[in-house]
């Protein structure tokens, strides 16, 4: 599970907006995430968690959550409760 931060105020690094997202990501989910995912040209390093760039995150977008690069594309498996 993903939260997805965006921030592009220029007054900011990208330490600053990566620590907002892990605080927006905790106050919802209420444990620290393990790994943020950020742009494909941005390197960037935070403590206590790991800080990953993937070609598939928008620029001033920071993805956060518990796990590696999520599968994208397609659509996620369900279950049809109602069929008999």
């Amino acid at each position: 599970m993903y939260l997805v931060w965006y921030d592009d105020d220029r007054q900011k690094s990208i330490g600053q907006k990566i620590e907002a997202a892990i605080a927006a990501y905790v106050g919802h989910f209420t444990r620290r995430p393990r790994v943020v995912l950020i742009h494909a040209t941005e390197h960037a390093e935070h403590p206590g968690v790991r800080v990953q760039s993937a070609p598939f995150v928008r620029r001033d977008h920071y993805w956060v959550g518990q796990d590696g690069p999520p599968v994208t594309g397609g659509m996620a498996a369900t279950t049809d409760t109602d069929s008999t």
